[in-house]
């Protein structure tokens, strides 16, 4: 294992010989449906837009994924909860979004 890799650590155990560890980048996922019929979509909580899934105008059906934030190193994907017609799309990817 090259150490100037990206994804590797090394250490020293207690006897003072080093070792390499090699360290893979996770992102944990959790879809989040509202249970509730809305006419807008909410954020679960502060994050970043990750990926914008629909545009204005798409037909979606219930459960369909909408875009997805990412917040404390987890990935929330935000599902319809209806079937619908986007009518408006106020994100891109990279904004920073608040619970709303």
């Amino acid at each position: 294992m090259d150490p100037k890799e990206n994804n590797v650590v090394t250490q020293l155990d207690y006897e003072g010989s080093p070792l390499s560890y090699k360290v893979k980048k996770t992102v944990l996922v959790k879809e989040f449906e509202v249970n509730e019929l809305s006419d807008h979509v909410k954020s679960p909580m502060p994050g970043t837009v990750v990926k914008v899934f629909c545009k204005q105008g798409d037909q979606v059906k219930a459960g369909t994924p909408l875009a997805s934030i990412e917040s404390m190193k987890m990935e929330y994907i935000i599902k319809a909860t209806h079937d619908l017609t986007v009518s408006k799309v106020d994100i891109v990817p990279g904004q920073f979004v608040n619970m709303k």
